[in-house]
Order: C-alpha cells, then structure tokens, then sequence
C-alpha cells in the first residue's frame, strides 16, 4: 500500500517540475496535492470549556520533554491583537533528525471551543514526537484551565489525560 506522506511528497515534486517549466497543468497538480494532503492525519486536539488564549498567554511557561526517543521543546507563545489565535515554536529531534515548526492555537469564541493543531504552513513530518508534542501543548492548557475538557482528538496513545 503506498503511504499518503509518499504521495504527497510525490505530487510536490511534480508540482516543482511543472513550475519551472510554466506549465498551464500546474493548477490541477496543486488542486491533486491539495487533496492528497487532505488524506494525511494532522494531529489534533480539540477542548471545550471556558478558556482564554489571553489567560494562557500569561501563564504560559516554556515546555520540555525527552523520553521515548525524542526531545521536545516549546519555549515561546506568540499571542494575535484579537485574541483568538496563537502560534508556539516548537523543535523535535527524533533519532538525530531535528524539526522545526509551528503549533497553532485557535479558539471559536461561540462555541468555547479551542483547537491545537500543526500549522499548515510548516508542514512538518508527522512523527512520533510531532504528535506527542501536540498533546503536550493541549495537557499544558488542561492544567491551566480546571473547567476544560477533551472535546475530541486523534492522539491515542499521546494524550496523557488526567
């Protein structure tokens, strides 16, 4: 069976072919890599309660963990002007192979509802450590916030919930 992270490696490739030969095929190849992407499991947290972005921006505090083969660290919080989305750093090294990328933060003021999730835009590999590292962000929030719960989420075996 050939693996979704394959394909979509696949399709970026001739994304980046076709580009450099201007081709009028390269929109159909992005709408293909768009939909191949879409078949990979982005980790994902999913808390409902009542939470602020704003309150956690303050007490945030820098979070690390190196166990099972990997190391985590997420030292910063950026906070946007409304309040309702927020983006952490966060740094993984698996086996000697270090990632960089973003974990985004954001809340749906209606429905009490906060998602933590990797950003698109850094698209790391979704291994082991980016998945515990999701999970840690979220256990993070859970123990800022008693009135907070795990609405859903796709990290079995990641989550740690008390």
């Amino acid at each position: 069976m050939i693996r979704p992270a394959f394909l979509v490696r696949f399709a970026r490739d001739i994304v980046d072919t076709v580009r450099r030969r201007e081709s009028v095929f390269t929109s159909k190849l992005v709408v293909i890599l768009c939909m191949l992407k879409g078949a990979v499991n982005w980790p994902h947290v999913v808390l409902r309660g009542d939470l602020s972005l704003d309150d956690f921006f303050r007490v945030f505090m820098p979070l690390y963990e190196e166990k099972q083969g990997w190391s985590i660290k997420i030292e910063e919080l950026y906070l946007e002007r409304n309040k309702h989305r927020s983006i952490l750093p966060a740094i993984v090294v698996e086996e000697g192979h270090p990632q960089s990328f973003y974990i985004r933060l954001s809340i749906n003021p209606d429905t009490n509802r906060l998602t933590a999730r990797l950003d698109p835009a850094t698209d790391p590999i979704k291994t082991k450590g980016v998945k515990r590292s999701v999970a840690l962000v979220a256990e993070s929030l859970l123990d800022c916030f008693s009135a907070v719960e795990v609405w859903r989420h796709n990290l079995e075996g990641y989550l740690q919930i008390p």
